[in-house]
């Protein structure tokens, strides 16, 4: 009975409130933003790094226009691309079927396994990578997580990452999808609806960040969509598509019974005011990937890092 009460007050898995995280976290925009906007008073990292991202002078590698949340690089188009997409290639088999997602099979790279692989660390903290995501959120962002994915057809139903759905870990975060494979329709290309048209279904559906309602079916998201509102991210072997995937209603891995693989790295980026960094220190120590920051690295990689 005790523990029932304390429960709420106790801290998640993301060093939150559990009512807090409960009512504002999984709740609507304005509740998002309201925490949002507490949390940065109590972090003083955003200046910061917003100062830092006006002073960079790396030429950004893409454009993320801010009212779509949504673009891609051609392969070739930033430097270490082939390296990264080999690495990938040779890591894939060390990839494991997700038991909720049969769809799926994934690996999560270890600060060790990120340094015994150089391409992908060098990849994730490219200046004009880094560069492109600073100038859509306004600030220098943190690499949260580096995974593998290799989507395939299954004989099931759709489930999970398959439906529409926002990522609950920032107001705005920056998701990278390097495509170690060429993804055509049939592979189950990641898809996106644009800025504008998925604010307008979060409005129509009452749309909440977590529990019910949190994956969206195609016809209610229709309901809300102009025909140009869906970008479909295709593309050959290098592609890297860019996703703010928590404004940005989103789905993927819808892989055709007789469509090949999709095999594809994803770099995750948030700001500084993320909800998954802990409300009290945020990223400065529980960033991953921080320790992998040498004096090697400029600052501002060693702040996508989060090492400073």
């Amino acid at each position: 009975m005790i523990g029932g009460l304390i429960k709420p007050f106790t801290l998640n898995e993301f060093g939150h409130r559990r009512f807090l995280w409960s009512h504002y976290v999984k709740g609507d925009v304005e509740r998002r933003r309201s925490y949002a906007n507490w949390l940065e008073r109590r972090r003083p990292d955003w200046s910061n790094r917003r100062e830092a991202f006006e002073a960079m002078d790396a030429e950004p590698a893409f454009d993320l226009v801010g009212d779509d949340g949504v673009t891609k690089a051609l392969p070739g188009a930033i430097s270490g691309t082939d390296a990264a997409v080999e690495t990938i290639n040779r890591l894939k088999m060390q990839t494991v079927v997700d038991p909720k997602k049969p769809f799926l099979s994934t690996m999560t790279l270890s600060p060790a396994d990120l340094q015994d692989n150089p391409a992908l660390l060098a990849f994730g903290v490219n200046p004009g990578v880094i560069a492109g995501i600073a100038r859509y959120m306004g600030c220098l962002p943190i690499l949260h997580y580096v995974e593998i994915w290799i989507s395939s057809a299954t004989d099931g139903e759709m489930a999970s990452s398959q439906f529409l759905h926002c990522d609950a870990d920032d107001q705005r975060n920056s998701s990278l999808f390097l495509y170690a494979s060429d993804v055509d329709e049939k592979s189950g290309p990641v898809t996106a609806i644009r800025g504008a048209p998925s604010d307008r279904i979060r409005n129509g559906v009452k749309y909440r960040y977590g529990g019910k309602g949190y994956r969206v079916a195609d016809a209610d998201a229709e309901r809300f969509m102009a025909p140009d509102s869906e970008v479909r991210l295709t593309g050959p072997k290098g592609t890297l598509a860019v996703v703010d995937t928590a404004r940005c209603f989103h789905q993927g891995s819808r892989v055709e019974a007789d469509g090949t693989p999709r095999v594809v790295a994803i770099f995750r980026y948030l700001t500084p005011n993320g909800f998954f960094w802990p409300a009290k220190d945020g990223f400065r120590n529980t960033a991953q990937y921080r320790g992998l920051a040498t004096a090697d690295h400029a600052p501002i990689q060693r702040m996508a890092l989060g090492a400073e």
